[in-house]
């Protein structure tokens, strides 16, 4: 009915509700001043140095671009063509690898894995035989392994580490988050297409797609000079940059399966094209719309429906149903909508579709809050926009469940380290202390040594040095404070030790400030090799 000739009674009760206090009706897609003007809105409230975006409807590139500058306190802007870490959403092109191997009848969706990767090894030699590639990039293996950043080994040494990590549930119960499974199964692909995981994802997904400016290699992102830099929060709340070194934490390349892909706007407006078109890209199909619709369909249904299960995820709205191969999918406003976030250091971005309007969202913030919800509540945004729902503040919503969050894990480090109000000394030398630590349910071990009265812990295999000195705190409890800050995914504040009945330290308890129980690790003979 035009305006024109609405009655006036419909017509003044549609001015009424689009001028409400808190909402308006968006009647058509958001333009390119709209979505640039809210991505600035998002960028000062979160005191974000910048953005890069990209939105594709119906095929079409419609919005690609940047917001913000590339550094903190410097000009270079953020622009279609600024390099970054995409981190996790790194795991949809790896499932998408595999459907290109199965195209070409180089795997089978249900064959075991270790048929294209015979050194696939679990702790229980069951699963070991049955674990598919399907399963690997379902999550629904059992087993847990996401803390490898910057080791230093190969994949194939990496992969390893699977044998001693005890499962955290039943075979194929239920989603268990791995990033050591997602490596397994680049590898097992890479096996299965006669060349390394890093050449299949160029020459089988890169290079078809025009993604000319997209690599698998952390040395590619530190040499390029249109990089966005690192942003962390301190724990006073304030955004500092994060020095990038490819080799240290920042390395992902023995794991780059799981999120090691480097992207632009640009080149991820391209992956969106291919992602709602069903297998094709501008014309030309590049997998079959059979092979393609597994990369999106449910596989693991999710048990506990609270995305605050698991902190990283942090969409509010969105009904968590299933993990695809590679992608969460979700309802939201009754829609099945497909996302997947990333983040990395200083680094966090997201991925969203919508399949049935061929709609696909990318946003990257360089800095770790677009992890914790910048970045979604900018693509929740344009998503609201194109399904004319009334418009709500989303990055303001993120940003005050973030501060909910932040204050709630400093009240809790407050009374973590809570210093006592008598002190009271260790109840052996120093040196009772220092040996090797070792975790029974996966690869994680700790060196402890004194040096100038003082112990050191030592986390054994980085490519860097990755330690923490301890302060006597009370009685064998020590205080831990990390050469590599990162906040939250600190390995401990809190350090403690137990003895055993011959009077000797037995195990050590390392407590974080964002956990209600401690890790037990514990003391074996020096001579154990570092994984």
């Amino acid at each position: 009915m035009p305006m024109t000739t609405m009655p006036k009674s419909i017509l003044k009760a549609l001015i009424f509700a689009a001028c409400a206090s808190h909402t308006s009706v968006a009647l058509t897609a958001p333009s390119e001043q709209q979505i640039t003007a809210y991505a600035e809105h998002a960028l000062s409230q979160w005191q974000a140095p910048g953005m890069s975006i990209a939105v594709v409807k119906d095929g079409q590139a419609v919005y690609v671009g940047g917001v913000g500058v590339r550094e903190q306190g410097k000009p270079e802007r953020m622009d279609a063509d600024t390099l970054f870490t995409i981190a996790s959403v790194s795991k949809a092109f790896t499932g998408m690898s595999a459907a290109m191997a199965v195209e070409r009848g180089q795997i089978v969706w249900d064959q075991p894995i270790i048929q294209t990767l015979p050194s696939f090894r679990l702790y229980d030699p069951y699963v070991t035989a049955e674990a598919t590639i399907r399963d690997l990039l379902a999550h629904r293996v059992g087993v847990s392994g996401n803390y490898v950043n910057g080791m230093a080994l190969t994949r194939e040494q990496m992969v390893g580490l699977l044998r001693d990590a005890k499962p955290a549930a039943a075979f194929r119960t239920r989603r268990v988050y791995s990033n050591l499974l997602y490596a397994a199964a680049g590898e097992a692909v890479a096996n299965a297409a006669g060349m390394s995981w890093d050449d299949h994802m160029r020459t089988m997904i890169f290079e078809p797609l025009g993604m000319s400016a997209s690599s698998t290699r952390s040395s590619a992102l530190a040499e390029a000079p249109n990089r966005a830099s690192s942003h962390v929060r301190d724990r006073q709340g304030a955004i500092r940059i994060d020095p990038f070194r490819p080799r240290g934490y920042w390395s992902m390349d023995n794991h780059a399966p799981a999120g090691g892909i480097n992207s632009t706007a640009r080149d991820m407006a391209r992956w969106l094209e291919f992602q709602v078109g069903d297998g094709e890209f501008r014309g030309r199909r590049l997998l079959s719309a059979r092979n393609f619709a597994e990369t999106h369909a449910d596989q693991i249904i999710y048990q506990d429906r609270r995305w605050n299960s698991d902190p990283l995820e942090f969409l509010i709205g969105f009904e968590p149903v299933a993990y695809t191969l590679g992608w969460h999918s979700s309802f939201y406003q009754g829609r099945r909508t497909l996302w997947h976030g990333g983040g990395f250091r200083g680094h966090g971005c997201i991925a969203l579709l919508d399949e049935q309007q061929k709609l696909g969202i990318f946003v990257f913030a360089n800095s770790r809050d677009g992890l914790r919800g910048l970045s979604s509540g900018v693509a929740q945004w344009i998503l609201d926009r194109y399904l004319e729902l009334p418009e709500r503040d989303w990055s303001s919503e993120q940003k005050r469940r973030y501060d909910q969050r932040w204050a709630q894990m400093a009240q809790q480090e407050k009374a973590v380290l809570q210093r006592p109000a008598r002190r009271k000394a260790p109840s052996a030398e120093l040196q009772a202390y220092a040996g090797r630590y070792v975790a029974r349910d996966s690869w994680e071990q700790y060196e402890l040594t004194q040096q100038g009265g003082r112990l050191r812990m030592n986390l054994q295999g980085m490519a860097e040095p990755f330690y923490a000195e301890l302060e006597p705190w009370q009685g064998d409890a020590f205080r831990a404070t990390w050469n590599e800050p990162v906040t939250e995914y600190e390995p401990a504040q809190i350090v403690s030790f137990t003895f055993g009945a011959q009077g000797r330290v037995h195990s050590m308890l390392l407590y974080r400030a964002d956990s209600a129980q401690p890790d037990e690790l514990y003391r074996v003979e020096s001579t154990v090799p570092a994984p």
